[in-house]
């Protein structure tokens, strides 16, 4: 009899503890963004996901070259408070070998009541070096045109954040090969 009570009583401060956690907790996006790869040449756009949960990932399609990125809107959220801003890294390469290429600020906008769509905000940082007294970029040292560049035909709002965004790295081909999620 002093088993079943002591389940029992576990069962109700378990089911006390999840009905008194706050809505905007359980309900994370189920999509922060999606990311599409755009490749002009062969006249291909394909396409993958970045959910909301924290961590870092592989894309399924890493490896393959493309023109352009496109980062378009992610799943709306139903809450009464704004959501908490996220931040998702895009990495050329993998693991040890992963080279930042830019960070996607993600901030919730009202579209209705209680209802939340992200807008992106794009963030590079650029490689410098020391070279004979004087910080420069590495892209002037290598002649090689560095930088992400933004190309959708949008205009961000007050704050900078887009609604959707489109972006190259330089004039060559752009790899989004993994990112991390905060």
């Amino acid at each position: 009899m002093k088993v079943n009570r002591q389940n029992m009583i576990r069962k109700i401060s378990l089911t006390v503890f999840l009905f008194s956690m706050p809505l905007a907790v359980m309900a994370e996006p189920a999509q922060l963004l999606g990311l599409e790869y755009l490749n002009f040449r062969e006249r291909t756009k394909l396409s993958t996901t970045v959910s909301a949960e924290a961590g870092v990932f592989l894309s399924e399609h890493r490896g393959k070259p493309s023109d352009r990125v496109a980062i378009v809107p992610g799943s709306a959220l139903e809450q009464k408070q704004r959501p908490a801003n996220r931040v998702v890294k895009l990495y050329r390469g993998a693991g040890k070998e992963r080279v930042l290429v830019c960070a996607i600020n993600i901030r919730y906008y009202r579209v209705a009541e209680q209802r939340w769509m992200p807008e992106y905000q794009l963030h590079q940082e650029p490689v410098i070096v020391r070279e004979n007294n004087r910080w420069k970029p590495v892209g002037t040292i290598s002649g090689e045109a560095g930088g992400v560049v933004i190309t959708s035909n949008t205009l961000p709002s007050a704050e900078g954040y887009y609604r959707w965004l489109e972006f190259t790295v330089g004039i060559g081909v752009t790899y989004i090969d993994s990112w991390e999620t905060t």
